[in-house]
């Protein structure tokens, strides 16, 4: 069971807006952020390819102008009796020159190749026990491309010379008849431009990073905001399908000029709506006996809790019946509304009225002493019974009758009202328009 509970309220918490916003805000921020750094980090990866294709490029052709520097004239192919190829220029023998392509490769920091057709002549290239990779052959790939095909080509970390993937450039070499007869090849190790293609990109992704962590915690903060106040709104409204009417609204979430705003100003007009519908007594405009009846349970707590004084008084219009039969329902009526606002104008401060029945009221006065509520209710009565009221060219007089009892602690409401009522009717049986308490 307790399983089950657990289940349910992790359901519930899935299922709450507050996620379902943080989700809004931050998985489309991950998702294009990612995306975009993706994309970016490629970009970058293959623009740094590209230098370094153009640098390789400068570099075969700078090595084939200092070959040229030092050995001036045409190439040209010699085949001893060996059947070894021999490459000449200008009618010294370059095959050997190993001091030559060594100096290329410190200076300029690349692997340097000769190539007499696809076999390596002269290299830099040397295996882990520090021999040169001479007389090896090339790949048939770069063969057909280059030799056969007479053209300059780059490779992307995929020519593998031993063990090792490379990228690398090959430029071919003519006779002077035009005969393709070799290459010059230059290549880095593919895991030493790839480690300064990482280390140049860190920047990029570090500057990626905080933008989708800032992007983020901006989207977070303004949907855990947005959230804040939909639930703000969501507790004003379970409150008052709970009765509880006393509900408030901050005061920001009222002054926003969005739809939250408009929304909450509607919600604050509803509630006063079904405020007027539910506690108060439409034509008097005092507080209905369902509202009094709240509000008896919550002086009880109160006294209980604080022991402020609380005094409880029933008053009914005397002969009111007869107000009715001789000028009629409209004129009750008015005689009603007349005497509602002197007894709230009575209670301003110190309590609440209530429209108990037909022309009986009751009265709530908080922190109020017996001899108080006498003083205080004597008076009103008093100034009903100086009311001339006006009703189509007649004067209506009234009196009032009222029983008023001071609350005891833990004494229970019935009994309250028991007493209150009791000393209104001995008030009403021993001549009306007096105060018993």
């Amino acid at each position: 069971m307790d399983r089950q509970n657990k289940e349910k309220k992790t359901k519930e918490r899935k299922n709450r807006l507050g996620w379902k916003m943080l989700a809004l805000a931050v998985l489309p921020v991950l998702l294009l952020g990612t995306v975009l750094l993706g994309v970016g980090m490629h970009a970058f990866s293959r623009s740094m390819e590209n230098h370094v294709q153009k640098e390789m490029t400068e570099e075969t052709k700078l090595i084939l102008k200092m070959l040229d520097q030092k050995y001036p004239g045409e190439f040209s192919l010699y085949k001893d009796e060996d059947h070894n190829y021999h490459i000449y220029k200008n009618g010294q023998d370059i095959s050997n020159d190993t001091e030559f392509i060594d100096n290329m490769k410190e200076i300029m920091g690349v692997e340097v190749t000769l190539f007499c057709q696809d076999v390596r002549l002269l290299t830099t290239l040397t295996s882990e026990k520090g021999q040169r990779y001479v007389n090896t052959a090339v790949s048939p790939v770069v063969t057909k491309e280059v030799l056969k095909g007479k053209k300059a080509h780059f490779y992307r970390s995929t020519t593998t010379v031993g063990k090792e993937r490379n990228f690398a450039y090959y430029e071919p070499i003519f006779l002077k008849d035009g005969t393709c007869f070799g290459m010059v090849g230059v290549c880095r190790r593919a895991t030493d431009v790839e480690k300064s293609i990482r280390v140049a990109m860190i920047p990029l992704m570090f500057v990626c990073l905080a933008a989708m962590f800032i992007i983020g915690a901006i989207s977070v903060w303004y949907a855990h905001k947005l959230t804040g106040r939909i639930y703000v709104l969501q507790r004003f409204m379970k409150r008052l399908t709970e009765e509880e009417f006393e509900a408030e609204l901050p005061s920001n979430l009222l002054q926003l000029q969005d739809e939250l705003g408009d929304l909450a100003r509607s919600g604050r007009r509803m509630q006063e709506s079904i405020r007027r519908q539910v506690e108060l007594d439409e034509l008097t405009q005092l507080y209905n006996r369902r509202f009094g009846d709240k509000q008896l349970q919550q002086m009880r707590t109160q006294i209980g809790e604080s022991g402020v004084p609380y005094c409880v008084a029933i008053g009914d219009i005397d002969f009111f019946k007869k107000v009715n039969d001789e000028y009629g329902h409209e004129a009750g009526d008015v005689v009603l509304t007349r005497v509602s606002r002197l007894l709230r104008e009575c209670t301003v401060c110190k309590g609440v009225v209530c429209r108990w029945g037909g022309e009986e009221f009751l009265l709530i006065m908080e922190d109020c002493t017996l001899e108080q509520a006498v003083e205080i209710l004597q008076k009103l009565l008093d100034t009903i019974e100086e009311q001339e009221i006006e009703y189509q060219g007649r004067t209506i007089r009234v009196t009032m009758s009222m029983g008023v009892v001071a609350v005891e602690e833990k004494e229970e409401i019935d009994d309250i009202l028991r007493s209150a009522d009791s000393k209104l009717y001995y008030a009403k049986s021993h001549g009306r328009n007096q105060l018993r308490s």
